[in-house]
């Protein structure tokens, strides 16, 4: 509905432009686009008819109508939807490259419409298609030494998908897959190593208060 006259109304879909009307709808709202998939019923007065609008209208009321609404209903209430795709995620980069798997890290769009976003979806050439709801995903399953076009783009609840962020990252090759290794197990030596000391370090002060 729109307020004329401080009074909330409809708008009759005689002569609508169910694309370049409800664009400038939808750009009065904030948001890039959008168009008219339905008529809607509502209440109170009928505002408008005749609606014809132009690409550099910025408002409905600046676009051509006829206030003359005595042969619309409710029946011809028109409804608008407007898409507001989210931007593409920043800084996306590719880390702990191994043969077969690496990971993929970004920062989320900064234009997103006030519309959170649902989850990223994430292709690597198109072999690879997985979905994250955080800002991180580990992609395995991969060749070594093959070169990948990695993309991450997000959807936001209403199911509008953005345009992807692109990085090309290589594999290792398979004889290079000993670092990788060498690296998870040198982790989980460092973790048992620390582990280890914390017990001692517990048994000595339980000692210590014994004395």
């Amino acid at each position: 509905e729109i307020c004329l006259n401080s009074q909330w109304g409809t708008v009759c879909n005689h002569s609508w432009d169910y694309y370049y009307d409800a664009v400038v709808v939808c750009r009065q709202l904030g948001y890039p686009t959008g168009n008219s998939p339905y008529s809607g019923i509502g209440s109170g007065p009928i505002h408008l008819n005749d609606v014809n609008c132009r690409d550099w209208n910025s408002k409905l009321i600046y676009c051509f109508y006829n206030n003359l609404t005595s042969d619309c209903s409710h029946s011809d209430d028109v409804g608008v939807h407007c898409i507001a795709t989210p931007g593409a995620p920043q800084n996306l980069v590719a880390s702990d490259i191994c043969s077969t798997s690496l990971t993929l890290s970004w920062q989320p769009p900064t234009q997103t419409y006030g519309i959170g976003i649902e989850q990223y979806n994430v292709v690597c050439a198109n072999k690879v298609n997985q979905s994250s709801t955080e800002h991180l995903v580990y992609v395995n399953e991969l060749q070594p030494d093959t070169a990948y076009d990695c993309c991450v783009s997000a959807v936001n609840i209403a199911a509008d998908e953005g345009p992807s962020a692109c990085t090309t990252v290589r594999t290792l090759q398979n004889g290079e897959l000993k670092f990788c290794r060498n690296r998870v197990i040198k982790s989980k030596v460092v973790t048992v190593y620390h582990f280890c000391m914390f017990f001692v370090i517990l048994i000595h002060a339980q000692l210590l208060s014994w004395w």
